[in-house]
């Protein structure tokens, strides 16, 4: 049987998905997106899901980045559809680095959390910044932390103790290693890239 193979960026967010899913753009045979895929990975039909997002006649890999992939990716670790090859990055950002840049994000000010912020994305949604529900359902929900600062630290841990506990098949590239064409060769060779077909060049990182 002849697999499809999908590519699927993940990580906590805030750790270069963009420049992750440019480079994935470069590649001649790859067609990436960035927090495309938005399907419900929860869902019994995540299957079907999955297939509407890859089908297409292109002869190019398919793949998307994003945080909320990572349900996904554990699901297929378990119960695979045998006709997809499924090939993973795991971005990872220093966990302080993270939490500063989440709070820079969203203009915290030290203000005290409620019932009605319990995820970091309910500050976009009340700061009239770019809120996206499918994020929001996403984001763990965390009712005793009273600070985003500590919100996104723990969301943080959970998010890549969840990796470890599933010992997930993947390559992990640290967001300053975006700039490495060693680490990018390796990151493209592990997805299937012929060494000819690679295009490495530095980008610029960006959150």
């Amino acid at each position: 049987m002849k697999k499809r193979k999908i590519i699927l960026g993940i990580g906590t967010g805030r750790c270069g998905s963009k420049s992750l899913a440019a480079l994935l753009n470069k590649q001649p045979l790859i067609e990436c997106g960035i927090e495309k895929y938005k399907h419900d990975w929860y869902s019994l039909n995540w299957r079907r899901h999955l297939r509407e997002a890859i089908m297409d006649r292109s002869a190019k890999i398919k793949g998307d980045v994003a945080f909320f992939h990572l349900p996904l990716v554990i699901k297929m670790k378990y119960d695979k559809p045998n006709d997809i090859d499924l090939k993973t990055i795991l971005l990872v950002r220093n966990k302080d680095e993270f939490v500063e840049s989440v709070c820079k994000r969203f203009k915290d000010r030290g203000e005290p959390l409620s019932e009605k912020r319990n995820s970091y994305y309910q500050f976009a949604k009340e700061k009239g910044m770019d809120y996206r529900p499918t994020f929001d359902y996403t984001v763990p929900k965390y009712f005793a932390y009273t600070s985003l600062k500590d919100m996104a630290a723990r969301f943080w841990e959970d998010y890549n103790l969840a990796v470890k506990q599933h010992n997930l098949d993947y390559f992990e590239l640290k967001t300053q290693e975006l700039n490495s064409t060693e680490k990018i060769r390796e990151a493209l060779a592990y997805i299937g890239i012929p060494d000819k077909e690679q295009y490495v060049e530095k980008i610029r990182i960006t959150y």
